[in-house]
């Protein structure tokens, strides 16, 4: 929202974890209990990060910088790729769940199953890797913009760092040389607060 100018058009909802590591806000739990959430109208929810920012490169079709690609192949192709991070966070997300103590106590735990999908997530980025432009500070583009896809990506190696103190640039130097240029940016800012009381918890991580 940041990159495409129009993040005071929406009304944001802080989310924070309760000492139970659970998600919390003015409002209550977070529908569908993921985040981001998007309210598009009353009772009607996007969940998953390409759904919302296609949704909303769509609805501000003419405003901003065209972020998702000027033509069908690099619409195309920015989806081919957005496949392939999808699948990666599916794997880095089952990682997260069986190596964190913070979930040791909510769900079954598996080291095999999380030193299995930390393998598997690496080895998407790594394809990953080879389906974006081989030069330039973003992953797509060839210029000074990031788009749709450095977004999340960025956003998910954000996460990882900054709350389970995983870096997931490690072995992947493209995937390094965006984090480094999307760092400095205003829109780069992390502003999500993990309670001192949890981020050890969080961070404490059985496989790595």
């Amino acid at each position: 929202m940041k990159e495409k100018g129009i993040f005071h058009d929406f009304e944001i909802i802080p989310v924070h974890f309760t000492k139970q590591g659970q998600m919390d806000s003015a409002f209550g739990s977070p529908p569908g209990k993921s985040l981001p959430t998007l309210e598009v109208e009353p009772g009607m929810f996007l969940y998953q990060s390409t759904a919302i920012i296609e949704y909303l490169e769509e609805l501000y079709t003419g405003q901003g910088p065209v972020m998702i690609g000027s033509s069908s192949w690099e619409r195309a192709r920015t989806r081919d790729c957005l496949a392939v991070l999808d699948e990666a966070v599916a794997f880095f997300a089952c990682y997260g769940h069986n190596a964190s103590a913070a979930f040791a106590k909510r769900e079954p735990q598996s080291k095999e199953a999380a030193r299995v999908s930390l393998v598997r997530g690496h080895k998407l980025f790594a394809q990953l890797e080879t389906l974006v432009d081989a030069e330039g500070p973003f992953l797509m583009g060839k210029g000074e913009q990031p788009m749709v896809l450095d977004c999340i990506v960025m956003a998910t190696l954000q996460f990882y760092k900054e709350v389970y103190d995983v870096d997931l640039t490690i072995g992947h130097p493209r995937l390094h040389t965006m984090h480094q240029a999307f760092a400095s940016r205003k829109s780069a800012e992390w502003d999500e607060e993990v309670p001192e009381t949890l981020r050890d918890i969080f961070r404490d991580m059985s496989v790595r």
